[in-house]
């Protein structure tokens, strides 16, 4: 009798923990508790706190500290699109600009025709609205377009634009200063300018500067942001956190520019706390003698972990019978005491020109565990990972490099590392392309007979040790991906899903009856389906029960075993090799396709013949 592929389930705490919110928000929110019966509201509630529960400590109890809610809590607000109950909520709408209600909420008063804010506000714009500032709003930390934010405010932008128009002045957009907390939620912040400024402060953060505050950005962009002109003392075109707490969440930050010896295109973390989750940094640049075309990390402490750094690029700047100078990090640089961890990280397609010019760039402390780094372009030979000063902590089943080079200098991969051997291009490795894969943000998919499929350990954990349950997009890790019969991490930010498969064990019976003392075989169907075939199944690869058995004669045969006119895969597996228990009342098979993509399937049976 056949069964259905495995679905996603949630776990017993995470189901707990749904219905404890849920009949909170019924009883102290007011809501219906027709919301309980919702799958798509638990589907997106599941996501968001596998997502939460996987967050380092240090940023779990920050997010609980600004929410004022436990993290299921904060899961059933996002996954609502709700703001935090706790706080003050502030609507921008004709009579309510969005300078005014930032006034409002680091005020409590009431300002325009926007309400008083509340200890932690939450500003909600229109749906998928451009809101643009006109003009410089302050010059604190260098011209701003928007009051410096210094108390604990979320803005819930719905899809909303905060910009800066092309035609008006340079100015930075948003800037929070060390007693504020701003939190973006699907906000995207683009087109704002710093620079003209000999301060490295207001020289730095075109689109967002943190200067010993905090920020998160949650399912947000901050892309088209410019830093430097009139002074070379810049960086963190995106994003500038000066000595404070910045977390990426489920956003991008791509397309921004550093310019004139700009430090991090995308992000430049001085002295800060910076965690990268789940998130995409892509196509941003430093120019003129600018590093760390994706990140800089000077001095701080950054962590990334399940996320993709793609595409960025730092140019030296060179001088007639003198040098070059800069261009370290064409992804990222690590410099001085920085402390880097990429955990499960896809490193790809970066590109660098400089001196010391491995596109990741370390001087300090570097370590790499299940993390992709392969495919960055360095001219004149120069290396994936360059370390000229630092300590790199690696084997830890990383992968470098393609066609049996490594490409790395001032360390050696360990015995768990991989190095793709001759012969193994990058696209043998991963679809060069960034492209949306699925979840909040784009990735680098691997193709089927990656070495990365299955390269780590069995057990997926983040750089402190906790479970990784899950990819860059929310999907399960860990994954059989090679249809050995074995879950194990992919290495990089991306896990291969095997393709779910309808299987049939001892086709014509009901309730498949096994007896696991049999001395026999168990005969096991691959149905082909609408939209499956069957016989694309590399029989030689297919594995069946908890001890992986393989086929009992070393071939399969074709035959349409439900009367669908379709053939079908008939297997049989030597019972005594399945490890089917008489406790057990389901078995599953693995398996690949004859171009490596991955099957898995599962059916019910009952167990006789037990005592």
């Amino acid at each position: 009798m056949q069964g259905h592929p495995d679905r996603q389930k949630l776990d017993a705490q995470a189901r707990a923990a749904w219905e404890e919110q849920v009949a909170a928000a019924v009883k102290t929110l007011g809501l219906p508790e027709l919301i309980r019966c919702q799958p798509e509201l638990l589907s997106r509630f599941a996501a968001y706190y596998t997502q939460l529960r996987a967050l380092p400590r240090r940023v779990r109890r920050a997010l609980q500290r600004q929410w004022r809610l436990p993290l299921a809590g904060i899961a059933l607000m996002l996954a609502l699109g709700q703001p935090s109950a706790q706080a003050a909520t502030i609507t921008v709408n004709n009579s309510c600009t969005l300078v005014d209600a930032i006034t409002a909420a680091n005020t409590d008063t009431a300002t325009g025709g926007c309400a008083a804010g509340k200890g932690a506000d939450t500003i909600v714009l229109p749906a998928e609205s451009q809101q643009i500032a006109e003009g410089i709003n302050n010059s604190t930390y260098g011209p701003t377009g928007l009051p410096v934010i210094s108390s604990t405010i979320t803005i819930a932008g719905n899809g909303s634009t905060i910009g800066r128009a092309y035609y008006y002045p340079f100015f930075r957009i948003l800037a929070v200063n060390h007693t504020g907390d701003l939190t973006l939620q699907e906000t995207t912040v683009s087109g704002g300018h710093a620079g003209f400024s000999s301060s490295a402060v207001e020289n730095s953060g075109g689109g967002v500067a943190n200067v010993g505050g905090t920020l998160t950005l949650i399912n947000s962009s901050i892309s088209g942001n410019l830093c430097g002109y009139g002074g070379n003392n810049n960086g963190g075109a995106g994003v500038a956190n000066f000595g404070g707490s910045l977390t990426v969440l489920n956003s991008s930050i791509s397309g921004n520019e550093a310019r004139e010896g700009g430090l991090g295109g995308g992000v430049a973390n001085f002295g800060g706390d910076l965690t990268v989750l789940n998130s995409t940094i892509s196509e941003n640049q430093a120019e003129k003698g600018g590093s760390g075309g994706g990140v800089s990390n000077l001095g701080g402490s950054l962590t990334a972990l399940n996320s993709t750094i793609s595409g960025n690029s730092a140019y030296p700047f060179c001088y007639e019978y003198v040098g070059c100078f800069g261009g370290y990090g064409g992804a990222i640089w690590n410099y001085g005491d920085g402390m880097a961890t990429l955990m499960n990280t896809t490193i790809t397609g970066n590109f660098t020109w400089g001196f010391r010019a491995g596109n990741v760039a370390n001087s300090g402390t570097l370590t790499l565990g299940h993390t992709l780094i392969a495919g960055d372009y360095t001219g004149y030979g120069r290396t994936e990972v360059s370390n000229y000063s630092g300590t790199v902590v690696a084997d830890n089943h990383n992968l470098f490099g393609v066609n049996g080079v490594a490409g790395v200098s001032g360390f050696s991969p360990g015995p768990t590392d991989i190095v793709p051997p001759a012969g193994v291009q990058l696209a043998d490795i991963l679809d060069p392309t960034l492209a949306d894969n699925g979840g909040p943000t784009q990735t680098h998919a691997l193709v089927p007979g990656s070495p990365a499929i299955d390269g780590g350990s069995t057990d997926c954990t983040d750089a402190t040790g906790a479970p990784l349950t899950t990819d860059q997009r929310g999907r399960l890790r860990p994954v059989d991906g090679n249809g050995d019969g074995i879950r194990a991490c992919d290495i990089g930010a991306f896990e291969v899903q095997a393709t779910p498969v309808t299987i049939d064990i001892k086709p014509g019976s009901v309730p498949n009856p096994i007896n696991p003392n049999s001395g026999g075989v168990i005969t096991v169907a691959i149905l082909t389906t609408n939209t499956f075939d069957a016989t694309t199944v590399d029989p030689g690869t297919v594995k069946f029960g908890p001890k992986g058995a393989t086929e009992a004669h070393g071939q399969a045969h074709t035959q349409d075993v439900d009367g669908d006119g379709d053939l079908d895969l008939v297997l049989h597996f030597p019972t005594q090799q399945t490890g089917i228990k008489c406790t057990d009342t389901s078995a599953s098979l693995t398996g690949q396709t004859f171009d490596g993509q991955a099957i898995e399937g599962t059916d019910s049976i009952r167990t006789v013949g037990c005592k």
